[in-house]
């Protein structure tokens, strides 16, 4: 973590027993997957419609693969916005929150029922090896979720805390 000017930097996700879990079930996978549509094709070419969930799933769990390996993420602080940049090769994010609008900064599990869409699936998927608990901003009618991939609680805690710092600060300059 690195903060400087109003510019709060999340490097990569760190080398682990999971990552090289990810990395090597994914081939495995995509094999067993190729094998079974070749068995189905020779069967029947017709059924080969049921395996087009599976391969979306792999379609998945390659995509959060690549992102988790290569995402960095910045927070920066203006007047007036948070602005959090998720740069990463595939779906590529940045979220403008007003500073006004924010109700909290904290750890919290994921809830993956209170908002459902693809950018909150997607983190659910990668909460599971953070223990589920990630660094949130709540606002009046959302939930940002970021530094998905920090495993340590110390640094999300860190993130956390200087985040409130420099909100209380611009909402009493604001006052």
């Amino acid at each position: 973590m690195n903060f400087k000017d109003n510019k709060l930097s999340i490097e990569v996700e760190e080398f682990d027993f999971l990552r090289i879990y990810r990395i090597c079930f994914i081939p495995v996978f995509l094999t067993i997957l190729t094998f079974l549509s070749i068995v189905v094709y020779a069967s029947s070419p017709l059924l080969l419609i049921f395996t087009i969930p599976f391969w979306l799933l792999g379609l998945i769990m390659i995509i959060v693969n690549i992102n988790s390996f290569k995402e960095t993420q910045s927070i920066e602080i203006t007047d007036s916005f948070l602005i959090i940049n998720k740069q990463r090769p595939i779906f590529p994010k940045s979220i403008k929150i007003q500073i006004s609008d924010i109700n909290s900064i904290k750890l919290q599990p994921i809830e993956i029922i209170r908002k459902t869409n693809r950018e909150n699936i997607l983190v659910w998927i990668k909460g599971f090896q953070n223990h589920i608990k990630l660094p949130t901003i709540e606002t009046k009618d959302s939930i940002h979720y970021f530094s998905e991939f920090t495993k340590s609680i110390e640094v999300k805690s860190e993130v956390i805390q200087v985040l409130n710092e420099k909100i209380q600060k611009r909402k009493t300059v604001k006052n």
